[in-house]
């Protein structure tokens, strides 16, 4: 109702971006789909959280097969740890386990909690949704509110995806 009092006095005053010809379709557009606002919103998450399906699934397959063929009997020695002797070899071996494993861990953790504050961040673009549609049909803040809540609907999206994309290859 606030949109269509909006376009009949952009229309009685001749405003140009406000007139009823030029809010109209939009406007038809963004209340047939503002229905179906949560609708489309889970479909898109359910695209991307596919596609982490598929590299999660990768990622296991090819976890699944280092770790049959690999054995700390079998690990080969390089040519730099002939030279160190003894204990010197197993402290300095050591350390940059801890070092990589460290990186590793810190690296892990901080993609385990910006998948959880990805859920969280989709929540609220979805609840959101509305709101966006509704700022489709008005040409001055279709910046502000339809095309920023795509690019963020987006992102938090597809971030999962990108990272499972990533970690695979690593």
């Amino acid at each position: 109702i606030l949109i269509l009092i909006i376009m009949a006095f952009g229309t009685i005053f001749d405003i140009k971006k406000y007139t009823w010809r030029e809010m109209l379709p939009q406007f038809l557009i963004a209340a047939l789909l503002i229905n179906f606002s949560l609708a489309i919103g889970q479909y898109i998450i359910t695209i991307a959280n596919g596609l982490s399906g598929v590299f999660l699934k990768e990622i296991g397959t090819v976890s699944d097969r280092f770790a049959q063929g690999f054995s700390l009997a079998k690990l080969p020695t390089g040519e730099f740890t002939t030279v160190l002797a003894g204990p010197f070899n197993l402290i300095v071996d050591v350390i940059f386990s801890l070092i990589f494993l460290i990186g590793v861990l810190l690296a892990f953790a901080t993609a385990a909690i910006f998948t959880l504050a990805r859920m969280f961040a989709l929540w609220f673009m979805l609840i959101l949704s509305p709101i966006a549609w509704v700022g489709y049909a008005m040409p001055s803040i279709r910046a502000q509110t339809w095309s920023r809540w795509w690019r963020n609907l987006l992102c938090w999206c597809f971030f999962l995806p990108y990272f499972l994309f990533f970690v695979m290859f690593a």
